[in-house]
């Protein structure tokens, strides 16, 4: 793959741990973890707060959370990256 995805994974707690079990194709894509309470490596991967984060080109966000997904991606919708939200609308 000539330019692969670059994932950022919004949410380093156990909704992420179920989803990556999942779909464990993700973590080749995977940069970083994001979450505001959380500083230390999440999962052997850097885990970053939201707002520190230079994403660069052709970055995706992925919200790893159904009860707080609307909260993350209304802090992240003018950030310039691709959204992956995991369950539809408002909650």
């Amino acid at each position: 793959m000539e330019n692969p995805p670059r994932l950022f994974v919004y949410g380093a707690g156990e909704h992420s741990k179920v989803l990556l079990g999942l779909y464990p194709i993700l973590w080749q894509w995977i940069v970083a973890f994001l979450d505001g309470r959380r500083s230390e490596p999440f999962l052997g991967k850097p885990c970053l707060h939201p707002d520190a984060v230079d994403f660069g080109v052709d970055a995706t966000v992925l919200y790893s959370s159904r009860e707080y997904q609307e909260e993350m991606y209304k802090r992240m919708i003018f950030k310039g990256v691709n959204h992956v939200r995991i369950y539809s609308g408002e909650s």
